[in-house]
């Protein structure tokens, strides 16, 4: 006594397409989810270094610490070449 078996049918080129835009819909989604914590500390490490930016160049402060937008800065020149003689 033999089982009784249906014939083989492959899957139809619709299905097929349905089956390969799920898999793409999944790996997304996988992708995003395994990104999402790193993204949360690049925000906060991002906002750390601008409050310590704030808080080492205050804006409205009266006078600018060196390296501050506005503040001094000292420049290094070099002296003038000695006029050769003729």
């Amino acid at each position: 006594m033999e089982p009784q078996l249906d014939a083989y049918r492959p899957i139809s080129p619709r299905l097929r397409g349905v089956i390969v835009l799920l898999t793409l819909a999944t790996v997304l989604v996988i992708a995003v989810l395994m990104l999402q914590p790193h993204r949360r500390l690049t925000a906060a490490k991002a906002a750390r270094a601008e409050a310590a930016r704030i808080a080492a160049c205050p804006p409205g402060a009266a006078s600018a610490a060196p390296g501050c937008p506005g503040g001094r800065m000292e420049v290094l020149v070099l002296p003038a070449p000695a006029a050769a003689p003729r």
